[in-house]
């Protein structure tokens, strides 16, 4: 039985009411499928880093959820992903740091102005009085539970430890933004000429041109430093750069695409075609899934010459493929190696265009 069918039957069960028994089938679904994970919630909401299956699950399942701290744009994911998983999947327990014992928030939740309730605890999510279990906790219509996991001791001294730093945020905030002038200042008169060009790459890192502008000077570094993920990039632009048509046309050819596997696929596959078609649209895989799926299976039961139909399509195809492979948590720590280490080498102490060595070192 495929991931999609386990996972559906649990999505089923849990319908039904029959949460425990949808557990399980969560269980086998994780077992069976190393990617299984990656299901569960859009990819824009979070991503999967890692999972495990211990022999003696006990009918158990447990997603732990790191999320940056006040953060309005996190803890609104946050949100969003916890009413998948409460909604979709028949969670009912949420237990958090932060806290100690059951956390009550009826009062909040009684609250008769549904759309006043929501912009009140929106503006303290923003505000980082709340997180985003909280502002979830607070808007859902779905009966759960919310416990903090902290000691009370400790939690007492972190509550205590978090209202004091609230009242000096503002005060922390500009001192940053005066440290963060203050070495602007600073670059403008001790940077040479290239390292002012490799800052202002780093400024725009939205660029594409930043990643085989990286790629070009790691390729000088002797020994090589292996950056596949920026390596994977650098194959996205490539694969950008072949692609001419405009995104009604890519459309065109995916519609095509389409419409041909339906018309000729057999019933068992045609009806796995259409729940793929349905999980995509609905968020519950994400594209590196979608497309991988509809490139196996038009090259598998008919002709790898088929895509040559839709050759723009195609590339979208490998494209979307190609960024799914990238491992996003290492992705920004192995950039920032590969810059630390090619910002040494070509502006330091035995490199072509070493700047000042007392006045500014790395």
């Amino acid at each position: 039985m495929a991931t999609w069918e386990i996972i559906n039957k649990g999505l089923s069960l849990n319908q039904l009411g029959l949460r425990r028994d949808a557990i399980k089938e969560y269980l086998r679904a994780l077992e069976s499928d190393p990617q299984a994970g990656e299901r569960f919630l859009p990819i824009n909401l979070a991503g999967v880093r890692e999972q495990f299956c211990p022999q003696d699950r006990r009918g158990k399942l447990i997603i732990h959820i790191l999320s940056l701290f006040s953060n309005y744009k996190a803890q609104k994911n946050l949100a969003a992903a916890l009413d998948q998983l409460v909604s979709r999947y028949g969670f009912r327990v949420i237990c958090l740091e932060g806290g100690s014992g059951r956390i009550d928030l009826d009062f909040y939740r009684n609250l008769p102005d549904e759309q006043r309730k929501a912009t009140l605890a929106d503006y303290f999510v923003k505000e980082g009085r709340i997180q985003g279990y909280e502002y979830f906790a607070i808007n859902t219509k779905h009966d759960i539970a919310l416990y903090g996991a902290d000691e009370p001791c400790l939690h007492e001294r972190h509550s205590e430890i978090h209202l004091e730093g609230l009242k000096e945020r503002d005060t922390w905030q500009r001192h940053c933004e005066s440290l963060r002038q203050a070495l602007l200042t600073l670059k403008s008169h001790l940077y040479n000429a290239e390292l002012k060009m490799f800052e202002h790459q780093k400024e725009i890192l939205e660029s594409w041109a930043y990643y085989p502008f990286i790629k070009s000077l790691a390729d000088q570094l002797s020994p090589k430093v292996p950056l596949p993920n920026i390596d994977k990039i650098c194959e996205l632009i490539v694969l950008g750069n072949q692609m001419k048509s405009n995104p009604e046309a890519l459309n065109h050819e995916q519609d095509e695409l389409l419409l041909f596997l339906k018309e000729n696929l057999g019933a068992g596959l045609k009806e796995g075609l259409h729940q793929v078609i349905y999980e995509f649209n609905q968020k519950i895989i994400t594209d590196y899934q979608f497309y991988r799926y509809l490139r196996e299976i038009a090259v598998q039961q008919f002709s790898p010459t088929i895509l040559q139909k839709y050759p723009n399509f195609a590339l979208a195809m490998e494209r979307q493929i190609l960024f799914g492979k990238i491992d996003m948590h290492q992705f920004f720590g192995g950039r920032e190696a590969g810059r630390a280490r090619c910002q040494r080498t070509f502006l330091h102490p035995g490199g072509p265009a070493y700047f000042r060595s007392d006045a500014l070192s790395y």
